[in-house]
């Protein structure tokens, strides 16, 4: 379900002139499911899958996956998520434990509770400084890089305001501010300046913050599972902040087109926001 700006140029003709390459699975990628796509710094893509992670160079594909002549190469093999930070390293969250491979030697480090709060790694995100934040299922932590640890945010560190909760969402806004959407503790903010938490009023029934993105107008959106989307009012004053929710209506064609919200993105030509649902 695309929600349109005033734009010059229509979605649709954006579509129209829309071409794919697929690449094959049988000499490419080791499954046809991808989990997520990135971008390196670097501009090499990788593919996060549930059977290891790839590096696609415009011509081929490398596999990085446990098997049975390196079974120890990666804590585990379905890769949730991918980061790259200024040191040339990329950070592999996965269904059970953290690994880093270093782009120039080839090798890869490995984290496991308790080195970190919870082996399932949901989300990464790298802020513009360098500093590598991990979202997991127990709760939020920073890499520490002059002790190769982890600081782990629960109520003591964050001020009282961050508890024991599944992260499935980390992103910096323009101003330097880290959001943390949770599945359903609801929706937090990290200033770096103050070093201060900020916990939101309730989003919803379910206290779903399932992914957050922020648009080129400065706008801070949340999709939520199973509640829609949500456009935040003054997301910065905590007095005052408020919630716009867009959802799924029977029969309204120009609704979303299902309350499960997987991701957000803008086309910056069009300033059309796309969101991701279960349904077309």
């Amino acid at each position: 379900m695309p929600f349109l700006y005033d734009t010059p140029l229509h979605a649709d003709d954006v579509i129209s002139n829309l071409k794919f390459k697929q690449l094959s699975i049988f000499n490419s990628l080791p499954t046809d499911e991808v989990q997520k796509v990135y971008q390196a710094k670097d501009g090499f893509m990788w593919f996060a899958t549930r059977y290891g992670f790839c590096q696609y160079d415009g011509y081929r594909t490398t596999l990085y996956k446990s098997n049975l002549y390196s079974p120890d190469l990666l804590t585990n093999n379905n890769v949730y998520c991918l980061g790259d930070d200024n040191d040339s390293n990329l950070w592999i969250g996965t269904q059970e434990g953290l690994n880093v491979l270093n782009k120039k030697t080839g090798e890869i480090r490995k984290y496991l509770s308790p080195a970190i709060p919870n082996n399932i790694v949901s989300c990464l995100l790298i802020a513009r400084n360098n500093t590598v934040w991990i979202g997991t299922d127990t709760g939020l932590c920073r890499y520490i890089p002059e002790q190769d640890s982890f600081a782990f945010y629960d109520l003591e560190l964050s001020g009282g305001v961050l508890g024991h909760c599944a992260i499935k969402s980390l992103f910096e806004d323009s101003a330097g501010d880290i959001w943390i959407g949770t599945w359903s503790s609801g929706l937090y903010r990290y200033a770096p300046t103050t070093k201060k938490f900020f916990a939101y009023p309730q989003i919803n029934e379910r206290n779903s913050a399932h992914v957050i993105y922020e648009d080129s107008q400065k706008n801070i959106w949340v999709g939520s599972w199973e509640c829609g989307l949500f456009l935040l009012q003054n997301p910065k004053d905590m007095k005052n902040v408020s919630y716009i929710n867009y959802r799924h209506t029977t029969g309204d064609e120009h609704s979303l087109s299902d309350n499960i919200v997987y991701d957000i993105a803008e086309d910056l030509n069009t300033q059309t926001l796309w969101v991701g649902t279960v349904r077309d």
